[in-house]
């Protein structure tokens, strides 16, 4: 049993004529304020703006497990307010980054491990910025589209190559763009993983690419891109296969959705921790605004 918040009545309404399950609106802060009803489980699915002030009233209304869209906050800060009212009312918060839960993902985990493990990975984030409407976005929102949107492959990087123990971040700022709100920069850098997996990354903001992630075990070369699908190179062979698997549910739902939801409400297994996320930012600030950066 379950009910959906939302912002408006209009999609108040709609959502109950489709699914038939008690829909409120007037939003989540208004509802836990004037509603009696108790919950154990709550999904935080809000604009980025409004994100943490609706997770610290959860935490607040005493809902023990909470599941909240990535990044939860642009700011450490607020974050680390967030991690300490959840440790006071002993809330258990995880953020979604739904690519983990790629089918795709899940095989290559399992081929490497049989193969020895990961070695390295190199990913990209480049972000097709003139195709994106920027319209009623933040400035803030804006100026931190790394954290903000380019944190989910960043995030599918280190979930498989494991947490960065050095990182050398580069980036080139880019001329302002009269048709952009931002600049279309460019990142680069390089590190090692406290498990011992070297990784680099690119990113170009002003030139044709996509997301991906490559990397190698001791006997093949796993390539997600686009991220929904697994081709692998075998060792001593330059042609790649696709590796069939079943993403039924990726298919039938928006793409990770469906296993990460089921997490949530089982095993929590592959879910990022609050306590990960406010550990990981400092790689997000740093990759972001790097000590290196070049004009």
């Amino acid at each position: 049993d379950f009910s959906i918040v939302c912002q408006s009545e209009q999609t108040a309404n709609e959502v109950q004529q489709e699914f038939n399950v008690p829909s409120f609106s007037g939003g989540l802060i208004n509802h836990l304020t004037f509603n009696s009803q108790k919950y154990q489980y709550c999904i935080i699915a809000l604009p980025i703006d409004i994100l943490a002030e609706n997770c610290k009233k959860v935490i607040e209304h005493n809902i023990p497990n909470i599941l909240v869209e990535k990044p939860l906050s642009l700011d450490l800060e607020v974050i680390e307010n967030i991690k300490k009212a959840a440790e006071m009312f002993k809330t258990k918060v995880y953020v979604a980054y739904n690519r983990r839960f790629f089918t795709s993902v899940s095989k290559l985990q399992k081929m490497a491990i049989s193969d020895g493990g990961i070695r390295s990975l190199n990913f990209e984030f480049t972000e097709w910025v003139d195709k994106i409407d920027w319209q009623n976005k933040s400035k803030k929102l804006i100026d931190n589209w790394l954290i903000a949107n380019s944190s989910h492959i960043i995030d599918l990087a280190f979930y498989l190559a494991g947490e960065p123990k050095k990182l050398s971040a580069y980036r080139v700022i880019a001329d302002k763009c009269e048709t952009l709100p931002l600049t279309p920069d460019r990142y680069t850098g390089a590190g090692i993983t406290h498990s011992n997996v070297l990784f680099s990354y690119q990113a170009n903001w002003d030139g044709p690419g996509r997301w991906s992630v490559e990397c190698c075990s001791q006997n093949y070369r796993f390539l997600l891109s686009p991220l929904e699908k697994l081709q692998i190179i075998k060792r001593n062979k330059v042609v790649s296969e696709h590796v069939e698997i079943d993403d039924s549910y990726d298919k039938k739902f928006k793409p990770g959705f469906y296993r990460q939801v089921d997490a949530f409400l089982n095993d929590k297994s592959g879910l990022m921790t609050l306590e990960q996320q406010h550990n990981r930012f400092s790689v997000y600030q740093e990759m972001h605004q790097p000590t290196r950066e070049r004009t």
